[in-house]
């Protein structure tokens, strides 16, 4: 689907059909389809070998976000980001890496990944409720002998102070 017609249809709030569905989603954050048409393309790729990368502050995320963490560290910060309102997909390719999600409270992670000598924590994950007015972001792909790591917290601090908050907050409970 061509990206002006995913905007036209998430502005609209329509299905392939143009049929209205104005009760199904919800985003978090207000969705401005014009910031993804821009002059520029969005980014869509996020890679980091032998280093680290960071996505934090008000950004876009695009429908498909590729990930690639080999020997190396990933942030992905969402909880200023401006989220798709039909969702979106993160698809990683790990090997010996760390991959670190930040989300703000209410949107859930649906944790589809395969992972190979690998751990994978999830504290987004629906725990079986069904919710259907959030926001819902997949991961999917590879993470072999890496870490993968999905946290919550409230925006206002630093994507490295509110990870290591939800840490110790995570440990508590």
């Amino acid at each position: 689907m061509p990206l002006s017609d995913f905007s036209f249809r998430a502005a609209n709030r329509t299905d392939l059909d143009g049929a209205q569905r104005t009760d199904q989603y919800v985003s978090p954050v207000a969705y401005t389809p014009g910031a993804v048409q821009g002059d520029a393309a969005p980014d869509d790729q996020l890679s980091a070998i032998l280093g680290e990368a960071t996505r934090t502050g008000p950004w876009v995320l695009p429908p498909l976000l590729d990930v690639q963490v080999v020997l190396g560290e990933v942030l992905i910060d969402l909880r200023d980001a401006v989220l798709p309102p039909v969702g979106c997909e993160i698809a990683l390719f790990g090997l010996l890496g760390a991959f670190k999600l930040l989300v703000p409270q209410g949107v859930v992670v649906v944790d589809e990944l395969t992972s190979l000598g690998s751990t994978v924590r999830n504290d987004a994950a629906h725990d079986g409720v069904r919710m259907i007015r959030t926001t819902r972001v997949r991961l999917t792909g590879t993470a072999v002998m890496s870490e993968v790591e999905v946290r919550v917290a409230a925006s206002g601090e630093s994507a490295r102070r509110a990870w290591k908050q939800a840490k110790r907050k995570g440990r508590r409970e």
